[in-house]
């Protein structure tokens, strides 16, 4: 076999490696994201009832725009995980999420901490 042909199958072959390590690596990252504790499991919330009438808050108004948890997350530009971990009170928000899900939902960000 030409030396040419043993470059190009060495050549697809390591391809084929760096492919399947980085797919691998893909999902171990994918696993490891669902297992990671938020930020309020190592600093509890000052205001755990607050956070809950939020969670509430947000449903109802997303759920009075018509919106799934998918269409809020995509049209505000978070993730889906992110606007359900706000509504089962698992996240304390920040101003620049409120400000893109007010945005996303068409109302005044008074409205939106107004609960």
């Amino acid at each position: 076999m030409p030396a040419n042909d043993w470059c190009c199958i060495t050549l697809l072959l390591k391809r084929r490696h760096i492919f399947f390590l980085f797919a691998n690596i893909g999902i171990w990252i994918h696993i490891c994201i669902h297992k990671i504790l938020s930020v309020n499991d190592f600093w509890p919330v000052k205001n755990p009832a607050s956070i809950k009438a939020f969670a509430t808050h947000l449903r109802v108004l997303r759920e009075k725009a018509g919106m799934s948890q998918q269409e809020l997350a995509d049209t505000a530009e978070v993730s889906k995980i992110t606007i359900q971990r706000i509504e089962n009170a698992k996240y304390s928000v920040t101003l620049d999420t409120l400000i893109s899900i007010a945005e996303a939902l068409n109302v005044p960000l008074k409205k939106l901490v107004d609960y």
